[in-house]
């Protein structure tokens, strides 16, 4: 754990809530526990004049509910994280050490969906994938739509999900030093919940923005009330022949459609989930069952495209410096598959992605595709991109990025001016805030690149671009979504 003594100190603040008071009891120290502690004692009862004045203090909040149950699918994996939010700064500063190993990783992160404990989840996962993350998961968390926040939606949905691992048994396999394939060979997991509960809360999600679209193409109210209710009927009926579900686990031959339980550790200083790579190792193995067709042929192929190394970073003297390296080697990795000169431009967690997956890539994009390969040219211009450094990172705004895409159709030639993209040989240029109202509500007319300090030098992160353009939207995205009307993010200007 990493500068315990802050644990007092984030104890003792008035947004520290009963969830993160819980972690802090378990894994602070004695002084974070004692004021743990503190902050649990009862005050003494206030006076009739007093207790009527307090009833009626503006601003003050009931505290969160505390959450049970467990999340589902791909949508229960979003949930999870927003609910780690309220605990993001807290992990920064208080960091739980790795796992042992990877085994002990995957169980580590599974039992804690398993309990409900999000902030353990958080803490299970690969410190270099989180970094960033934590203004995007508390403004997330702020966000109402129609009175309703979305900490409360994601309490709902985890209060009506159950997800139960029994038996599990793992297998591990090295895919590069340091970072290891943990697959489930063993043991079941089931999946049960109410399905109109589940349905409701999971629709709450969805309602605002399926009603946004339908209208933007012209449907009228009564049209859109019908394909709500329509659509939360069928998913309703979908869960309810489903759930419960229990699903057998067993070694991963290759001849499953489903993808087994797997996900891949990384070593940083212990073993951590790693969410990046755990999704592409998974996207590569369906993809190759999908083309290959299941059995243990596309397995094989598998570990035989996948990068086995992952090389030490290369940076950049300056951020714009740094941009103009990835730009060229994500040229190179065009043109020649070269992934490992692209993957040393890049942070550790796009560096292991790019060296790993690189080659299986390109590999993928070359089959039955005739312009790819030696007839591929992607070539960029020096790039002019002015940058500001806050936080411990700079951001850069795209004055001026030109590239030529070269293949066996011809050439074209584009050009990024801030927010604008023109393709030079035919004279088209389109620009995100061009008549529509929700890039500058959602901040798309600013677009910025981040890239983060390394070894002394700057590289650039895509991740910590993606998650910094997120945090930049959310508050536009939760002023419209305040009345549950999303329609102005479509509209025009």
């Amino acid at each position: 754990m990493e500068r315990p003594e802050l644990g007092a100190q984030i104890a003792a603040h008035p947004n520290a809530y009963g969830a993160l008071l819980d972690w802090l009891e378990r894994y602070g120290d004695a002084d974070a526990r004692s004021a743990v502690a503190l902050r649990r004692t009862p005050p003494p009862p206030l006076p009739v004049a007093a207790a009527a004045t307090a009833r009626r203090e503006p601003g003050r909040r009931r505290p969160p509910a505390r959450r049970r149950g467990w999340a589902i699918g791909a949508v229960a994996a979003g949930a999870v994280l927003l609910l780690v939010a309220g605990a993001a700064v807290a992990w920064t500063l208080l960091r739980p050490a790795g796992s042992g190993t990877p085994t002990a990783a995957a169980e580590r992160a599974l039992a804690a969906v398993q309990a409900g404990d999000a902030r353990a989840l958080f803490g299970a996962l690969a410190p270099s994938e989180m970094a960033g993350l934590g203004d995007v998961l508390e403004n997330a968390l702020q966000i109402e739509s129609e009175g309703d926040s979305y900490e409360r939606m994601v309490a709902a949905l985890a209060d009506h999900t159950e997800v139960t691992f029994a038996d599990l048994e793992f297998a591990e396999q090295e895919i590069a030093p340091g970072v290891v394939r943990v697959t489930a060979v063993g043991g079941s997991v089931s999946i049960d919940g109410d399905p109109a509960r589940v349905a409701d809360a999971l629709r709450a999600f969805a309602e605002p923005l399926d009603r946004a679209t339908a209208a933007s193409w012209g449907s009228d109210s009564s049209a859109i009330e019908d394909s709500m209710v329509s659509a939360r009927a069928a998913l309703t009926a979908d869960l309810g022949g489903t759930l419960p579900l229990t699903l057998d686990l067993g070694p991963d031959g290759g001849d499953r459609i489903v993808p087994p339980l797997s996900m891949v550790a990384v070593d940083e200083g212990g073993w951590y989930i790693s969410p990046v790579l755990t999704l592409a190792d998974l996207w590569i193995r369906q993809s190759l069952v999908l083309a290959i067709g299941p059995g243990p042929d596309a397995l094989a192929e598998r570990d035989r495209v996948l990068g086995d190394w992952v090389p030490e970073p290369r940076a950049s003297a300056s951020p714009d410096a740094a941009l103009d390296a990835a730009l060229k080697g994500l040229g190179a990795w065009m043109m020649s598959g070269d992934s490992l000169s692209w993957a040393e431009t890049l942070p550790l967690p796009e560096r292991r992605l790019v060296a790993i997956y690189g080659d299986a890539v390109m590999g993928m994009l070359r089959t039955g595709n005739t312009t790819m390969g030696s007839q591929v040219s992607l070539t960029f211009d020096p790039v002019r991109a002015p940058s500001v450094d806050r936080d411990g990172a700079a951001y850069l705004r795209v004055e001026d990025l030109g590239w030529t895409w070269t293949d066996t159709y011809g050439q074209r030639t584009y050009r990024i001016q801030g927010e604008c993209l023109e393709d030079v040989g035919w004279g088209g240029r389109v620009c995100l805030s061009d008549g529509w109202a929700g890039a500058e509500l959602l901040a798309l007319d600013d677009p910025a690149i981040v890239a983060v300090p390394v070894d002394g030098g700057w590289q650039v992160s895509a991740l910590r671009t993606v998650a910094h353009a997120v945090a930049r939207a959310l508050p536009g995205y939760a002023e419209a979504a305040s009345d549950g009307d999303l329609s102005e993010l479509w509209g025009t200007k």
